[in-house]
């Protein structure tokens, strides 16, 4: 199985419950610091007050799942089930991105309000993409990619499942909701 490596964007606070943390007693609530990573054992889960559920491997303050806000962590990479130490895990040779937000792919550079949801395809946190070849500068701060293959985090099962966009290859995203890996980087499998 392949699990997600989370990045700690910004000062945060990990909870037990998707609520303000001054509602919370200390026991319920542990300070995180900025570009702190974490190993998830299985996809996030949406959760309500605009938090993610997360499950990480080994334990923060005995705990193995926690809540925190969406905006304060992103998806940088996926590790091998065999060796969590190693960062990033390539499915395949060729590029890999990876959503580092619940966000969308377009068919257009556009925003997802000038688009009909026909044209649109969303993706969870932590999707994986295997690219044809590195994507381009697009025009609105997009980024034009050219897909191969899409794995997206399935809850149910908790690991990663293959599926296609529509059979679509191009595809625009913004450039900020991707990080992408090179299969001779230093880290990768």
């Amino acid at each position: 199985m392949t699990k997600l490596l989370m990045r700690v964007v910004r000062d945060t606070t990990f909870k037990q419950k998707p609520t303000a943390a001054k509602n919370l007693e200390a026991r319920d609530r542990a300070n995180i610091e900025a570009d702190r990573t974490f190993v998830l054992v299985q996809p996030p889960e949406p959760s309500p007050e605009g938090h993610y559920k997360v499950f990480i491997e080994g334990k923060l303050d005995n705990r193995v799942t926690w809540y925190v806000e969406k905006e304060d962590i992103e998806c940088v990479g996926a590790v091998s089930d065999h060796d969590s130490s190693q960062a990033l895990y390539a499915f395949e040779e060729g590029l890999i991105g990876i959503a580092r937000y619940a966000t969308v792919l377009k068919q257009k550079p556009l925003s997802t309000a000038e688009l009909a949801t026909t044209a649109q395809f969303p993706i969870p946190f932590g999707t994986q993409l295997s690219l044809i070849e590195e994507p381009e500068v697009a025009e609105n701060n997009h980024l034009k990619i050219f897909l191969h293959k899409i794995w997206q985090p399935d809850t149910a099962k908790g690991q990663l499942s293959e599926g296609s966009p529509q059979g679509i290859t191009t595809w625009f995203i913004y450039n900020s909701h991707l990080t992408v890996t090179y299969p001779n980087e230093e880290g990768l499998a």
